[in-house]
Protein backbone atom coordinates (compact mmCIF):
# COMPACT_ATOMS: atom_id res chain seq x y z
CA UNK A 1 0.00 0.00 0.00
CA UNK A 2 1.07 3.09 -0.86
CA UNK A 3 -0.60 6.79 0.12
CA UNK A 4 0.27 10.37 -1.13
CA UNK A 5 -1.59 12.95 0.73
CA UNK A 6 0.24 15.79 -0.24
CA UNK A 7 0.31 17.53 3.15
CA UNK A 8 4.05 19.43 2.68
CA UNK A 9 4.97 20.25 -1.32
CA UNK A 10 6.93 17.60 -2.85
CA UNK A 11 10.91 18.54 -2.79
CA UNK A 12 11.56 16.47 -5.91
CA UNK A 13 8.45 16.11 -8.41
CA UNK A 14 10.37 13.62 -10.00
CA UNK A 15 10.89 11.39 -7.33
CA UNK A 16 7.72 12.03 -4.89
CA UNK A 17 7.83 9.66 -2.21
CA UNK A 18 4.74 8.16 -0.52
CA UNK A 19 3.79 9.66 3.02
CA UNK A 20 3.05 5.97 3.62
CA UNK A 21 4.23 2.64 2.42
CA UNK A 22 3.55 -0.73 3.85
CA UNK A 23 4.57 -3.49 1.80
CA UNK A 24 4.06 -7.74 3.54
CA UNK A 25 5.56 -10.63 1.56
CA UNK A 26 6.06 -13.95 2.27
CA UNK A 27 9.45 -13.99 3.99
CA UNK A 28 11.18 -15.78 1.23
CA UNK A 29 11.41 -13.51 -1.90
CA UNK A 30 12.63 -10.02 -1.21
CA UNK A 31 10.61 -6.48 -2.31
CA UNK A 32 12.43 -5.28 -6.10
CA UNK A 33 15.15 -3.60 -4.73
CA UNK A 34 16.13 -1.78 -8.10
CA UNK A 35 14.86 1.28 -7.46
CA UNK A 36 12.22 2.78 -4.81
CA UNK A 37 8.44 3.23 -5.28
CA UNK A 38 7.82 6.61 -6.46
CA UNK A 39 5.56 9.06 -8.44
CA UNK A 40 6.57 11.72 -10.85
CA UNK A 41 5.31 14.17 -12.80
CA UNK A 42 7.09 15.03 -16.21
CA UNK A 43 7.05 18.34 -16.44
CA UNK A 44 7.32 19.96 -12.95
CA UNK A 45 7.19 22.99 -14.08
CA UNK A 46 3.90 22.95 -14.27
CA UNK A 47 2.51 21.60 -10.87
CA UNK A 48 1.78 23.65 -8.02
CA UNK A 49 1.24 22.58 -4.64
CA UNK A 50 -1.30 24.45 -2.07
CA UNK A 51 -2.54 24.31 1.16
CA UNK A 52 -6.01 23.12 0.03
CA UNK A 53 -8.62 22.89 2.45
CA UNK A 54 -5.65 22.49 5.11
CA UNK A 55 -4.07 18.97 4.28
CA UNK A 56 -2.56 20.22 1.02
CA UNK A 57 -2.88 19.18 -2.54
CA UNK A 58 -1.56 19.65 -6.24
CA UNK A 59 -2.69 20.63 -9.29
CA UNK A 60 -1.45 21.12 -12.87
CA UNK A 61 -1.85 24.46 -14.74
CA UNK A 62 -1.78 22.09 -17.91
CA UNK A 63 -3.45 18.66 -18.39
CA UNK A 64 -0.65 16.26 -17.24
CA UNK A 65 0.21 13.09 -16.23
CA UNK A 66 0.62 12.15 -12.49
CA UNK A 67 2.86 8.80 -12.52
CA UNK A 68 3.05 6.14 -10.38
CA UNK A 69 5.84 2.93 -10.15
CA UNK A 70 5.27 0.31 -7.37
CA UNK A 71 7.42 -2.38 -6.68
CA UNK A 72 6.74 -5.59 -5.20
CA UNK A 73 7.20 -8.73 -3.73
CA UNK A 74 8.26 -11.59 -6.52
CA UNK A 75 6.05 -14.32 -5.84
CA UNK A 76 4.28 -17.34 -8.00
CA UNK A 77 0.69 -16.25 -7.51
CA UNK A 78 -0.54 -15.69 -10.76
CA UNK A 79 -2.59 -12.70 -10.76
CA UNK A 80 -2.05 -8.71 -9.14
CA UNK A 81 -5.53 -6.88 -7.73
CA UNK A 82 -4.66 -3.41 -8.16
CA UNK A 83 -6.94 -0.44 -6.40
CA UNK A 84 -6.67 2.92 -6.80
CA UNK A 85 -8.59 5.56 -5.05
CA UNK A 86 -8.38 9.15 -5.60
CA UNK A 87 -10.17 12.73 -3.68
CA UNK A 88 -9.64 15.84 -6.07
CA UNK A 89 -11.66 18.61 -5.98
CA UNK A 90 -12.60 21.25 -8.93
CA UNK A 91 -14.90 19.40 -11.17
CA UNK A 92 -15.57 16.22 -12.89
CA UNK A 93 -12.63 13.44 -13.46
CA UNK A 94 -12.92 12.75 -17.52
CA UNK A 95 -10.73 9.30 -17.38
CA UNK A 96 -9.50 6.29 -15.67
CA UNK A 97 -5.81 5.70 -14.45
CA UNK A 98 -4.01 3.45 -16.99
CA UNK A 99 -2.26 0.27 -15.07
CA UNK A 100 0.65 -1.99 -16.79
CA UNK A 101 2.72 -4.39 -14.87
CA UNK A 102 5.97 -5.06 -16.12
CA UNK A 103 8.26 -7.59 -15.55
CA UNK A 104 12.17 -7.15 -14.37
CA UNK A 105 14.03 -6.31 -16.26
CA UNK A 106 11.02 -4.67 -17.83
CA UNK A 107 9.42 -6.73 -20.53
CA UNK A 108 5.90 -6.11 -22.14
CA UNK A 109 2.85 -5.25 -20.49
CA UNK A 110 1.07 -7.97 -19.12
CA UNK A 111 -2.79 -7.97 -19.67
CA UNK A 112 -4.93 -6.41 -17.08
CA UNK A 113 -8.96 -5.83 -16.87
CA UNK A 114 -10.48 -2.84 -15.09
CA UNK A 115 -13.45 -1.20 -13.53
CA UNK A 116 -13.86 2.42 -12.88
CA UNK A 117 -16.28 3.73 -10.22
CA UNK A 118 -17.09 7.72 -8.77
CA UNK A 119 -18.03 7.30 -5.55
CA UNK A 120 -19.03 10.84 -5.26
CA UNK A 121 -18.55 14.46 -7.19
CA UNK A 122 -14.51 14.27 -5.56
CA UNK A 123 -14.11 10.61 -5.51
CA UNK A 124 -12.78 8.00 -7.73
CA UNK A 125 -12.11 4.35 -7.08
CA UNK A 126 -10.67 1.75 -9.80
CA UNK A 127 -9.73 -1.66 -9.93
CA UNK A 128 -7.20 -3.85 -11.77
CA UNK A 129 -6.40 -7.06 -12.34
CA UNK A 130 -3.03 -8.19 -13.83
CA UNK A 131 -2.95 -11.48 -15.14
CA UNK A 132 0.79 -12.36 -14.65
CA UNK A 133 1.77 -10.90 -10.92
CA UNK A 134 4.06 -8.37 -12.52
CA UNK A 135 7.28 -7.51 -10.74
CA UNK A 136 6.23 -3.68 -10.21
CA UNK A 137 3.66 -1.69 -11.73
CA UNK A 138 3.14 1.78 -13.63
CA UNK A 139 0.05 3.60 -12.97
CA UNK A 140 -0.14 6.98 -15.38
CA UNK A 141 -3.20 9.33 -14.09
CA UNK A 142 -4.25 11.95 -16.60
CA UNK A 143 -4.71 15.18 -14.17
CA UNK A 144 -6.69 17.66 -15.63
CA UNK A 145 -5.95 21.02 -15.14
CA UNK A 146 -8.54 22.89 -13.10
CA UNK A 147 -8.42 19.75 -10.81
CA UNK A 148 -6.60 19.76 -7.49
CA UNK A 149 -5.78 16.09 -5.91
CA UNK A 150 -6.09 15.84 -2.45
CA UNK A 151 -4.62 11.98 -1.62
CA UNK A 152 -3.82 9.26 -3.69
CA UNK A 153 -3.81 5.78 -2.62
CA UNK A 154 -2.73 2.30 -4.15
CA UNK A 155 -3.36 -0.92 -2.76
CA UNK A 156 -1.75 -4.16 -4.16
CA UNK A 157 -2.45 -7.78 -3.50
CA UNK A 158 -1.25 -10.73 -5.31
CA UNK A 159 -3.63 -13.72 -5.52
CA UNK A 160 -3.87 -16.77 -7.31
CA UNK A 161 -5.93 -16.77 -10.74
CA UNK A 162 -9.86 -17.35 -10.10
CA UNK A 163 -9.40 -20.54 -11.62
CA UNK A 164 -7.45 -22.31 -9.01
CA UNK A 165 -9.49 -19.79 -6.55
CA UNK A 166 -12.12 -22.36 -7.53
CA UNK A 167 -10.12 -25.46 -7.16
CA UNK A 168 -9.46 -24.56 -3.63
CA UNK A 169 -12.98 -23.70 -2.53
CA UNK A 170 -14.45 -26.96 -3.94
CA UNK A 171 -11.49 -29.10 -2.25
CA UNK A 172 -12.54 -27.02 0.99
CA UNK A 173 -16.33 -27.96 0.19
CA UNK A 174 -14.73 -31.84 -0.17
CA UNK A 175 -13.19 -32.01 2.73
CA UNK A 176 -16.01 -30.70 4.56
CA UNK A 177 -18.49 -33.01 3.06
CA UNK A 178 -16.32 -35.84 4.53
CA UNK A 179 -16.04 -34.46 8.05
CA UNK A 180 -19.89 -34.61 8.02
CA UNK A 181 -20.22 -38.74 6.78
Amino acid sequence: MADWDFRQPPEDWSNILPDTFQSWGDGVNPLLTDWVSHAEVDDPAQWTWDAGDGDGQVSPTLNQPFTIKLANFLDTKSTKLVSIHITYSGGLWPGVPEVKGYDNPPGGAHLNEGAAEFLGPNYLDYSVRIVGNPAFEVIKIDVPSGICVDRIVVDTISCPEPATLSLLALGGLAVLRRRRK
